[in-house]
């Protein structure tokens, strides 16, 4: 379903959208919510993550505030749905990886050299 929410509202929200802006709100909060989560689980951010999240709460603040410049409010909405449908799904894998580790036979599959055909 957060894979859903994801591609729906990433799609829509970039027919409102410039691709600057909805990079910026998308990633933004990405972040957020990763740490926030993390926040909420029990960890404890160092002091880069959390000068990093302070940027990030204020770009999106300041890309949203009132003005002629500001964003269309309905595809900055969707965009920030996006993003947090993308960080509840990286999350899940997170947590799904510290439960248990990956098979043997597929944990280094991207770092093997591909097998010959002959």
């Amino acid at each position: 379903m957060a894979l859903f929410t994801y591609a729906a509202c990433f799609s829509f929200a970039y027919l409102r959208l410039g691709a600057a802006v909805g990079a910026l709100v998308l990633f933004g909060v990405v972040q957020l919510t990763m740490i926030g989560v993390g926040i909420a689980r029990g960890e404890r951010p160092g002091v880069r993550e959390w000068g990093g999240l302070v940027l990030a709460l204020c770009g999106l603040v300041w890309l949203t505030r009132p003005g002629s410049s500001a964003p269309d409010p309905l595809g900055t909405a969707l965009m920030v749905a996006a993003g947090a449908a993308w960080a509840s799904i990286r999350c899940a894998r997170v947590a799904s990886r510290r439960r248990s580790p990956p098979p043997p036979t597929t944990s280094c599959a991207p770092c093997r050299p591909p097998r010959s055909s002959a």
